[in-house]
């Protein structure tokens, strides 16, 4: 049985891999380079960040003030939501709060939970109705010194 002080603490992302339910080949959306953290806090808290090491640069002083294409370059580089987190079995759920993008505001992601020495293995699938098809996440994390 997963206890949440197995997961408490801050992790720093190793690998984002995609797999498909047609069989292509898996992807990685930020890269082989992708850099992010994620940490849980032992009063229920969670917060997970992933992006591309290569963002930007911007054109303007003022990130606001960017044109438009170099604003929709920076969010499609970056992956940030937070909120509560409960445990269910080998599972924690993220109950997202906060999101960047505000269709995962309010809901709950489960994410299935193995350890392998100082890394932590959360994966999870995802319906892409539209597409006709199952995305399989696995997001491979160690444990920050």
């Amino acid at each position: 049985m997963l206890k949440a002080e197995q997961l408490v603490g801050a992790w720093k992302l190793q690998r984002w891999e995609i797999g498909y339910s047609d069989e292509r080949e898996p992807s990685l959306p930020f890269g082989e380079d992708a850099e992010g953290t994620i940490m849980y806090t032992p009063d229920g808290y969670m917060s997970a960040v992933l992006h591309r090491r290569q963002r930007g640069p911007v054109s303007t002083q003022y990130v606001r003030e960017a044109p438009a294409n170099e604003k929709a370059a920076l969010f499609d580089a970056f992956m940030y939501y937070g909120g509560r987190y409960r445990i269910e079995g080998e599972a924690v759920i993220h109950i997202v709060e906060h999101a960047l993008n505000p269709d995962l505001a309010g809901t709950e992601q489960l994410r299935n939970v193995a350890f392998d020495g100082d890394n932590l293995i959360l994966t999870g699938e995802e319906k892409v109705e539209a597409a006709g098809l199952t995305r399989f996440h696995k997001v491979l994390w160690r444990r920050a010194p």
